[in-house]
């Protein structure tokens, strides 16, 4: 088999992490996770009380038939809920869904939000979705349920439909592959993910990984295997290491080809240079770890990217937190990032579970965001309960640290450089390459001078009045966060673009952060008005302005540079003097709202002069039979806004004009709107609070149904899984030595 040159160049090159989104332990959103991560914490708890009767499904630490010995998980709070009102997702189909299913569309909305890429605006796109899933504990408990089956169970309980749902609820046209590679699943997605868009199968591609725990049955199983720690801690690399904790929870990267995130203006998070997915091949066991094909994956991701060893300054190791497990992946490690580094080019090593358990079908993206983290801030965090670090680990004298304490990551002379392995218990070994992102100018190429007499409008909309006020909230402290000028456009730019649009909406007038602020802690402290939904209308009626002489244009930068060439064209066609100048400008206001997608459907006077006016604006209008002109209309015929309104709170006519737009429920091109006055790349900007509730419910039988199964199962049945790992796994490691 050959391996001919790429077809086209940009079939390898970097692909660029424009957004993340996630739900782990402890930690909703990146900023959170870094926060618990930074600080060294672990997010580990009992059982949920919800989910099954734990008294019935856990020992003393004994081996017992149908009984885990670990207490405890990380377990993501409320984490089976999910919001199906706002995805469309009627009662009964959300009550035969898996919850994996909305929480994986859950963090794919924000991750996209992160990105500033409003999820509505990518319907019908070449959008792909790769998502991986390990567990199947939804179906394990409904599938049974005969008389309880409805069509709804058999897609709410296929982990096909994982990513489907998600292509379905936004739109998407590009690939959709949902993937089960056991505890590599998350990061096989994302080279997946890669690969589509290097052969260009998608602009645009959404990966990630989803794991709940919604049955105690694989800690039971993985309890007979002797995997899990007795201690209830993943003490990776550690001389006390007995296993690990079992966790849930989903993460999702936005990815494109890096030209095209540069050409798009994003933000880069970093770039992924290298991946490579492998099996173990003849080894000394399916669940064995083997050193050989772990150093062998992390080279061929490292010449897949081109990427020297000695470059790699930290390693996120799969390190599930058994003695001999951890000691084979290290050494293997070593042996493949040794190449060419000299003592001083240190390289960290750390593992994420110690701080949420293992993911399972979610513990390669919570390790790749972990450290995309690591790498944006410039800080390596410290790994968990390994104070007394393995000596058969043989780390001493090499370049190589277990990270035990948060340390400082610099550039040095490259880019910062990181690699992740991911392994599965049925052989698959994978390894990714992450680089810092290229320094990029926080104003783009091109740009326009800032804006004068900018005052937004700053737009927020959610799906309810409930999730509007905590989106508010969310706002006014953000905003605190925000500087005036370019950063505050750039904020607003984000606001109204870069999120959905749902029905119920505000529109800020304000030209700073202090005043929209000011404006926000108003709409607050009045909530008893909340605003109501407004629904997408048509029919927008336009008044004219009866002043006397027309208001001089107040538009922000380089729109008021084209209204003030629109008036002039419009002013050179009239032949009466006496109208030119208000007709003139009420021309270049219409044409400059037909501009930004909003073009009246009719033109409404006061008295005889002004109705001739509007007739005459209507035929000018005129567009041909395909783009109707406004009909000229009296007033009083029906619900209208000023063409000219009065400004809001000594802000500008044009900005109110656009408030009032929106809030009544009418479209603006807000993309077009922002792209013409600056080109600064995307703000953080408050993600979507989520109204979520629980929608799955079980008989009252099912805890009695689970427990059935204990006289078929016996201890001396039980097959000791760590043993044969020690026992297999120790050929691998004489080898190693």
């Amino acid at each position: 088999m050959t391996s001919g040159a790429p077809r086209n160049p940009r079939a390898r090159e970097p692909i660029a992490i424009v957004g993340m989104g996630c739900r782990f332990p402890g930690a909703e959103g990146p900023a959170a996770f870094w926060k618990l991560l930074r600080e060294g914490r672990h997010a580990l708890s009992s059982h949920p009380a919800d989910r099954w009767n734990t008294a019935a499904f856990c020992s003393n630490g004994a081996i017992e038939p149908g009984k885990a010995y670990c207490r405890v998980g990380g377990f993501v709070e409320d984490g089976d809920a999910f919001d199906r009102r706002l995805f469309g997702i009627g009662s009964e189909e959300s009550a035969a869904m898996d919850p994996q299913q909305g929480m994986a569309l859950e963090v794919a909305w924000h991750a996209l939000e992160h990105a500033g890429i409003n999820p509505r605006s990518l319907e019908r796109s070449p959008t792909g979705v790769y998502f991986g899933f390990s567990t199947r504990d939804f179906d394990r408990r409904v599938a049974n349920r005969f008389n309880g089956l409805t069509f709804d169970s058999s897609t709410g309980s296929s982990g096909a439909v994982i990513a489907n749902r998600i292509s379905y609820t936004l739109g998407l046209t590009g690939p959709s592959i949902a993937i089960d590679a056991a505890c590599a699943s998350s990061i096989t997605s994302v080279h997946l993910a890669c690969q589509g868009l290097w052969l260009e199968e998608c602009e645009l591609a959404i990966a990630g990984g989803v794991q709940l725990i919604l049955s105690p049955a694989n800690m039971v199983a993985f309890s007979h295997g002797r995997l899990l720690s007795q201690h209830g801690l993943t003490r990776s690399f550690s001389a006390d290491a007995d296993g690990y904790v079992c966790g849930e929870g989903a993460g999702a990267l936005v990815l494109k080809r890096l030209s095209d995130a540069l050409a798009d203006g994003d933000r880069v998070l970093a770039t992924i240079v290298g991946s490579a997915v492998q099996h173990n091949g003849p080894s000394n066991g399916l669940s064995a770890p083997f050193g050989e094909a772990q150093q062998r994956v992390l080279q061929a991701a490292l010449q897949q990217g081109g990427v020297p060893a000695a470059s790699i300054g930290y390693l996120e190791a799969h390190s599930a937190g058994t003695m001999l497990g951890d000691v084979i992946e290290v050494r293997a490690a070593v042996r493949a990032l040794s190449e060419a580094r000299d003592l001083d080019r240190r390289c960290y090593i750390g593992s994420v579970k110690s701080n949420l358990g293992h993911l399972e079908g979610a513990a390669g993206i919570a390790s790749l965001i972990k450290s995309i983290l690591a790498i944006e801030h410039g800080e390596v965090p410290p790994s968990l309960h390994a104070e007394r670090e393995n000596a058969q680990l043989k780390l001493s004298g090499t370049p190589f640290r277990v990270a035990h304490h948060l340390a400082v990551w610099p550039s040095g002379d490259g880019p910062r450089r990181a690699g992740v392995s991911s392994f599965s218990f049925g052989g698959a070994v994978c390894h990714m390459v992450l680089e810092q992102a290229p320094a990029l100018p926080g104003v783009l190429p091109g740009d326009q001078m800032l804006p004068t007499g900018f005052y937004g409008p700053l737009i927020i909309s959610a799906n309810s009045p409930a999730a509007l006020m905590r989106l508010v909230e969310r706002h006014v402290a953000a905003l605190n966060e925000v500087a005036s000028g370019r950063e505050y456009v750039a904020y607003c730019a984000t606001a109204a673009g870069g999120r959905a649009h749902l029905p119920y909406g505000i529109a800020i007038v304000a030209g700073d952060p202090a005043s929209a602020i000011d404006e926000l802690r108003r709409i607050l402290g009045s909530w008893e008005q909340a605003p109501r939904a407004a629904a997408r209308r048509t029919g927008l009626m336009v008044r004219l302005s009866t002043a006397a002489e027309p208001r001089p244009s107040d538009w922000p930068g380089p729109w008021n540079a084209r209204w003030q060439a629109y008036h002039a064209e419009e002013r050179r066609m009239q032949g009466d003097p006496r109208v030119a100048e208000c007709v003139a400008s009420d021309l270049a206001q219409l044409r400059l709202l037909e501009d930004l997608g909003v073009v009246p459907d009719g033109l409404i006077g006061h008295g005889d002069e002004l109705d001739r006016r509007a007739k005459y604006l209507a035929d000018r209008l005129s567009r041909g039979p395909e783009h109707p002109r406004p009909k000229s209309l009296r007033a009083g015929a029906g619900p209208m806004l000023d063409l000219v309104p009065s400004p809001i709170g000594g802000g500008s006519s044009s900005a109110t004009l656009l408030a009032r737009l929106y809030e009544n429920g009418f479209f603006v091109d807000w993309r077009a709107y922002y792209a013409a006055m600056t080109r600064t790349r995307s703000h953080q900007v408050p993600v979507y609070p989520f109204e979520r509730a629980r929608h799955w419910t079980l008989p009252a039988s099912d805890d009695a149904t689970l427990l059935d199964v204990k006289h078929q199962m016996s201890v001396n049945r039980s097959t000791p899984v760590a043993e044969e790992f020690m026992e297999r796994g120790n050929d691998d490691l004489r080898e190693s030595n």
